[in-house]
């Protein structure tokens, strides 16, 4: 989806306005979306806020998508021993969490 559209997409949504779209793009979900209803084998398989939704870490077996990628560098980093919060689902609140600990050099652990 290109971000021009994404952006009228922004812009519908913060008039207040109802948006209804069908996509298998994660990315464009967790920009726009504020529920997420999944189907897998033409079955509804979640229904839940998109910030649950996709921080579930079922959410390949529930539903047949895979997280984000912000949300699987957090776990990753998690992994590592690194105590970060794992509920940022978008590259842009990921580069807010990460990146004053990257300029002050108080992330020396991260």
């Amino acid at each position: 989806m290109t971000q021009s559209l994404l952006s009228i997409l922004q812009q519908f949504r913060d008039e207040g306005k109802t948006l209804l779209f069908i996509t298998h793009d994660v990315r464009v979900v967790a920009e726009l979306a504020d529920y997420v209803v999944a189907l897998r084998d033409g079955a509804i398989s979640m229904i839940a806020e998109t910030r649950q939704a996709l921080t579930d870490p079922e959410l390949e077996r529930i539903a047949g998508m895979a997280a984000p990628e912000p949300v699987v560098l957090l776990r990753m980093l998690g992994e590592l021993g690194h105590q970060l919060p794992i509920d940022r689902i978008t590259l842009r609140e990921v580069t807010e969490l990460l990146a004053p600990l990257i300029q002050t050099g108080d992330g020396d652990d991260v």
